[in-house]
């Protein structure tokens, strides 16, 4: 549930088609006519993962379920929304919750931007945090992922602007990307500048309005696959840097930063006295 073809979903109907009726061309002349094998073959086509037309002739089947990238706490929105809580995080958190789940604000939540889907209040928190990690003795390895093009765009252009510009892409391995360039990518930290505002908030356009998403509807599964790969990126630490509070969010980008939220929360809490052993003599 990573993103399959990219190029799925700018693919011609027509040059598909065309090509699909050469498969299909083939395979009636050299396999048959039959009508459960033709069903099948269906999905060998630009639209679907060559991993669902196998599994058709697999003899077995296994989701791999070790994660050895992040802690438990980083991974568990994939986990329990897109892997059905199958997920066994491996690596052993040995520091405070609170270096690992962040939320910074930005000052200003009805601060006016000028360019659009691009936000300067997120790009400061950021650069500042970033010449901050300069600074230290052995530096993590950082992302910035961002729902926007143009914020990535400008964030670029702000650091290229940096007088340690040089130092900060070697020694940070800084990267930026969208949250469609950055499968297959890593990093200790990342920063997450979402962009939208009280004034402008385009996220429903990138994520789904809605977690629940059916298998078929493609456009919906791509939006559901984007956040998978983007809040799956971490090692770390991930710092949410948002310019209005999480309730006033909307759809499924709401719901995400709500269950962040949640499990930094419940991390930090006590236990209540029904969640000791009722048996017990003390």
């Amino acid at each position: 549930r990573q993103f399959g073809n990219v190029k799925t979903a700018h693919a011609s109907k027509q040059i598909n088609a065309g090509y699909f009726k050469e498969v299909m061309d083939v395979f009636e002349s050299e396999v048959g006519d039959d009508v459960s094998q033709k069903t099948r073959v269906k999905n060998f086509n630009i639209t679907h993962s060559v991993m669902d037309f196998f599994e058709y002739s697999a003899n077995f089947t296994i989701q791999l379920k070790k994660h050895f990238r992040g802690y438990p706490e980083m991974i568990s929105f994939s986990s329990k929304y897109v892997y059905e809580d199958g997920l066994q995080a491996l690596k052993i958190r040995g520091k405070p919750v609170s270096d690992v789940l962040q939320f910074v604000q930005t000052p200003n939540a009805d601060k006016l931007e000028v360019i659009r889907n691009a936000n300067e209040a997120e790009a400061d928190i950021i650069l500042d945090r970033i010449r901050d990690m300069l600074e230290l003795e052995n530096p993590p390895s950082v992302a910035i992922i961002s729902p926007h093009r143009e914020q990535v765009t400008y964030l670029q252009k702000r650091l290229s602007d940096e007088p340690a510009r040089e130092e900060i892409y070697k020694r940070l391995k800084l990267a930026v990307f969208t949250f469609d360039t950055c499968q297959g990518e890593e990093r200790d930290v990342i920063f997450y500048s979402m962009v939208g505002t009280r004034q402008q908030d385009s996220l429903n356009y990138i994520f789904p309005r809605e977690l629940e998403v059916s298998e078929d509807e493609v456009e919906g599964s791509l939006k559901f696959q984007r956040l998978n790969v983007g809040f799956s990126r971490g090692k770390e630490k991930l710092v949410f840097v948002l310019s209005k509070p999480i309730d006033e969010y909307k759809g499924s980008i709401k719901r995400v930063l709500q269950h962040y939220k949640k499990v930094l929360e419940n991390a930090t809490a006590m236990p209540e006295a029904e969640h000791t052993d009722q048996s017990s003599p003390m």
